[in-house]
């Protein structure tokens, strides 16, 4: 596995700001924001670690790709109550073209390790 610049960092703001509304992103990550929203819920804490990293085949070129697994906290404003969120996100980088582009949201951390596989085995065609 080529291990490539992992992110964690940009890709921490970059949700945080999606998931407290102060910026539109992918439509994935704003239904989660939405729904939460929608119920009365704020972001409260955010988590990203990197799961894998590696290069997979896009678009007939190979190029490095990150899978992180993100754990959220949401806090009910009117009655504290308090719920987890947690779910896979991708990202793939092309240093050389200059773009970072979302590949996709997987909902089920749960499935973690059958979504590893599955990243890992397009990493080798």
């Amino acid at each position: 596995m080529i291990q490539g610049e992992l992110y964690e960092n940009e890709t921490y703001v970059h949700l945080k700001k999606i998931l407290s509304g102060d910026e539109s992103g992918s439509i994935g990550v704003m239904a989660i924001y939405a729904g939460y929203n929608a119920y009365g819920f704020e972001l409260e804490s955010i988590d990203v670690d990197n799961i894998w990293s590696g290069k997979i085949k896009f678009n007939d070129k190979k190029i490095p790709y990150n899978l992180y697994e993100v754990n959220t906290l949401w806090r009910n404003r009117a009655k504290g109550i308090k719920e987890k969120k947690c779910f896979l996100y991708s990202w793939a980088n092309d240093i050389e073209n200059e773009y970072r582009r979302e590949i996709q949201l997987f909902n089920d951390c749960d499935k973690k390790e059958d979504t590893i596989s599955k990243v890992i085995a397009n990493s080798k065609n």
